[in-house]
């Protein structure tokens, strides 16, 4: 008797986002019909994409989670006696604000944050996550030299237990690179070093089976599956509930 098609994972986490995959790969017959095969080529390119990280917002998705829902989310913005002319001083601003909290703070702290270009109100601003464990928010509004400083939109929303860090992440990318809104070339995000070194690489291996277990109590939850002749691809994230806090006894 023919063994069944090996099922196989790839499985990525993120502090507490875990994005994972399962799929028997499908093969692409001679003799299948025009429509059939368009549909196997479809699930072949999700199982190729299948790492996330393939594009700039999939990436600051994880950057994201690696920060954690419990970070600030600060909107950096320009007075007009501070307004600047080009977007390479607002990368020295930028610079200079996290030179001015590490010398303040006397140690090294993650950060992840976005240049936005002139549209809206037509001047540069900055959007920027810093743990509150990490950065006193006093510190924020002492170093920032552009003159304005305010609290944006939470890094997962209240009440909202379908929001996920993917919202943020494509906030974070939403700008063009056309030479108009920002340089062409330039990075729509960056992250620290310190952030970029606690992303572990994406786990693979055999899986039983194709079904995908989010554990219970977790948010954010989104599924997919497709499946065709020869093949099934399925797909889920969510972060997982956090940790509950030892009881102590004295």
């Amino acid at each position: 008797m023919k063994n069944p098609k090996q099922w196989r994972y790839t499985r990525q986490r993120a502090g507490r986002l875990v994005k994972e995959c399962r799929y028997q790969r499908p093969r692409i017959r001679e003799d299948d019909p025009a429509a059939l095969r368009k549909e196997k080529r479809a699930v072949q390119e999700k199982i190729r994409n299948c790492c996330f990280r393939k594009n700039p917002t999939d990436r600051a998705e994880l950057m994201v989670a690696l920060m954690g829902a419990r970070s600030a989310h600060w909107v950096l913005t320009y007075d007009e006696d501070h307004l600047p002319l080009r977007y390479a001083q607002v990368q020295e601003d930028v610079r200079r604000f996290i030179r001015g909290l590490r010398r303040r703070l006397g140690r090294a702290f993650d950060y992840l944050y976005c240049i936005e270009g002139k549209h809206g109100d037509h001047r540069y601003h900055v959007h920027i996550l810093l743990r509150k464990r990490d950065v006193p928010d006093s510190l924020v509004t002492l170093c920032w030299p552009g003159g304005g400083v305010k609290e944006g939109a939470p890094v997962l929303l209240p009440g909202k237990p379908r929001d996920g860090f993917y919202r943020l992440a494509r906030y974070f990318t939403k700008e063009a690179r056309d030479g108009m809104s920002l340089p062409l070339g330039s990075r729509l995000w960056v992250a620290s070093r310190s952030l970029r070194d606690q992303l572990p690489p994406p786990e693979r291996g055999k899986a039983d089976s194709g079904e995908i277990i989010v554990p219970e109590g977790a948010t954010g939850v989104l599924p997919y599956s497709v499946t065709v002749e020869g093949g099934q691809y399925h797909y889920a994230s969510w972060i997982e509930p956090e940790p509950r806090a030892r009881a102590t006894y004295t």
